[in-house]
């Protein structure tokens, strides 16, 4: 693979599919979920979340394998070596760490909310989605 100047046009798509999805949850959680009060009714909204939080975690792994495949741009830098690494230390690795760390918190809330949706199951009927 020879470096190119721009990133392949499906690497772009994926990636701005990805931040829409991701904003979108944001805003989810912010303002309908936070004010949705804990019981039955609030399922429907979280397994929506949940459902569009794994889409998320797809198009990851999708977004991985197309950049693993397609040729790399030339890197991009500012001219200083010293700019470049503050840029990477403040921007790229905090990003890299925070969407890992919601991604497996994430996952630990859907488990507990699993145990708890069985038992809820006895007592209220969810519709098909759930």
């Amino acid at each position: 693979m020879s470096a190119s100047a721009h990133y392949d046009r499906k690497l772009v798509f994926i990636h701005w599919l990805s931040a829409f999805l991701i904003i979108f949850m944001l805003l989810f959680g912010m303002l309908v979920l936070k004010r949705l009060p804990n019981d039955e009714s609030k399922l429907i909204s979280l397994a929506v979340h949940m459902v569009i939080g794994l889409t998320i975690r797809v198009i990851t792994l999708l977004r991985i394998f197309v950049r693993n495949t397609t040729p790399k741009p030339i890197p991009a830098t500012t001219g200083n070596r010293v700019l470049d690494m503050i840029g990477t230390a403040v921007l790229e690795l905090p990003c890299r760490r925070g969407c890992s760390r919601a991604s497996l918190k994430g996952w630990g809330r859907c488990r507990r909310i699993s145990i708890s949706t069985r038992r809820a199951l006895d007592t209220v009927t969810l519709p098909w989605l759930f």
